[in-house]
């Protein structure tokens, strides 16, 4: 009888320590930025690729079904994300747009936002003629500026609403190391 009790046993703490390892799995996944002074939640289920920018100011993942790209970048010491910046913000991504060659189909502007004090929605067509939907946000995080931008290539309106909340929520995740 107590071979029958030890095997039942090892099933069930095998079955404990695999119940475990699948909910550490599901939890998300922390990263930093700045040595560590910025840490913000991972979008759950996308990739993390390389990037041109150093990896200690910048990170940027794909999503799942390679339509979405988030970028969060922790912006230059000065960086100044008042309100009052975002019309500079749009027309400098309006002039950066007619530069490539890249025709507006949604002129960049400003929406309203209570979590973020600049949010800048734009769409346009890159050179092979898709369109692409692409939201800005802007944010200060401690004593810095952190920015997401993530774009989305889909016709799917609930496709690219679910791109840009996980911008979103991704931005508003990150924190300062002093604060909770």
């Amino acid at each position: 009888m107590r071979p029958h009790i030890f095997a039942a046993f090892s099933v069930l703490i095998s079955s404990l320590l695999i119940a475990a390892a699948h909910a550490e799995d599901s939890k998300p996944a922390a990263a930093t930025l700045l040595d560590g002074r910025i840490s913000y939640v991972v979008p759950a289920h996308w990739m993390a690729v390389k990037s041109s920018l150093p990896s200690d100011i910048a990170a940027t993942y794909v999503a799942p079904d390679h339509d979405g790209v988030l970028l969060i970048e922790v912006l230059p010491e000065k960086a100044w994300i008042a309100p009052e910046a975002g019309p500079k913000l749009a027309a400098q991504f309006r002039a950066s747009r007619k530069r490539a060659g890249q025709a507006i189909v949604l002129d960049p502007k400003l929406e309203k936002d209570p979590h973020f004090p600049i949010r800048i929605h734009e769409k346009y067509k890159n050179k092979q003629g898709a369109v692409a939907d692409e939201l800005h946000l802007y944010r200060k995080i401690g004593d810095r500026a952190v920015s997401v931008t993530v774009q989305s290539f889909s016709e799917d309106e609930h496709h690219i609403e679910t791109i840009h909340k996980v911008g979103s929520d991704t931005l508003v995740s990150a924190k300062a190391k002093s604060e909770k």
